[in-house]
């Protein structure tokens, strides 16, 4: 019987270091990558919605980022949080949360946190291996 428990320890084991795999650093293609199959010019599957231009035109995050560099508020807030009051961009207390804040080496081509607020990759992380099998 202690074979046995051994045996399967081992295995649980040798299991658990199996599924255990690095963490690949995946690249941010941008809310214009989603937007072909989510809402874009053409949807093709119906069930889709139109998820991609309910954010652009009803959706306040995609209006995250321009909001936190064009409204009057945002020197406000600063001034509260003990900020400088130039520059909201370069607060990483505000960017953290008004854009897909991630270190350049992970920008892909098209992708631009400047211009796209809090996009789809905010939440569904970056979309470098959904473009593969939806190709």
């Amino acid at each position: 019987m202690k074979i046995g428990r051994l045996s399967l320890s081992l295995l649980l084991f040798s299991l658990m270091l199996a599924i255990q795999t690095q963490a690949v650093e995946r690249k941010y293609m941008g809310v214009r990558e989603c937007d072909g199959c989510h809402g874009g010019g053409a949807v093709q599957y119906p069930n889709l919605v139109n998820s991609w231009q309910i954010w652009a035109q009803d959706d306040k995050h995609s209006r995250a980022y321009s909001d936190l560099v064009e409204k009057p508020l945002s020197k406000h807030i600063a001034g509260w949080m003990g900020l400088p009051l130039d520059q909201p961009a370069s607060w990483s207390k505000c960017t953290v949360c008004h854009m897909v804040d991630v270190p350049k080496d992970l920008w892909g081509e098209k992708f631009d946190p400047t211009t796209e607020g809090v996009g789809c990759e905010a939440c569904h992380g970056p979309a470098e291996d959904y473009l593969i099998p939806h190709k």
